[in-house]
């Protein structure tokens, strides 16, 4: 991603988020080195999760959800994946909003 201030790239190790889902669970979300891994932090299920991929084009909660953007440059071998935008706790509570879910 971007630095904030010099806007040099620099590698991304850590995001998180908390989002909720249409069986009203809460659920965390964190991103470490780009694998993304989501906690059930009301019960045992990720099924809740799974469904809110499928209902959201699987879109990732803690990149897409929060206002940035998975960029792939170059092919094959070569390419380079950049993260554009800034993450945005209020850009994630706002999609929550609309699409009807409330933490």
């Amino acid at each position: 991603m971007r630095h904030p201030d010099t806007n040099d790239w620099v590698h991304a190790g850590f995001s998180c988020g908390l989002f909720t889902n249409k069986r009203h669970e809460t659920l965390f979300a964190f991103c470490l080195y780009g694998v993304e891994f989501v906690i059930n932090v009301g019960g045992p299920s990720i099924m809740g999760y799974q469904e809110w991929l499928q209902d959201h084009n699987d879109i990732s909660p803690v990149v897409e959800r929060l206002g940035c953007l998975l960029v792939t440059e170059g092919e094959g071998r070569s390419q380079t994946h950049y993260l554009h935008g800034s993450f945005d706790a209020l850009k994630g509570i706002e999609f929550d909003r609309l699409n009807g879910y409330h933490l």
